[in-house]
């Protein structure tokens, strides 16, 4: 399995070069995921809510903040 995959890294930085976010992908190279459709997005509610986690430059993983 390892030999068809790969993590794909985004590193943003503010304008002082502080890092400010960082995100991994981890992607499967032999084929697509079956993901459902999602609704059009005059149907998405404007109440959702997700979770936010940074890391740090030493790899320290914040506990997840509720967003809204």
């Amino acid at each position: 399995w390892y030999e068809n995959s790969r993590a794909t890294a985004i590193a943003k930085y503010d304008e002082s070069g502080s890092l400010k976010r960082f995100t991994v992908f981890p992607e499967h190279l032999g084929c697509f995921v079956n993901v459902p459709a999602l609704p059009p997005a005059h149907q998405i509610s404007s109440d959702w809510q997700g979770t936010v986690q940074t890391i740090t430059p030493d790899w320290e993983i914040s506990a997840p903040v509720v967003t809204s």
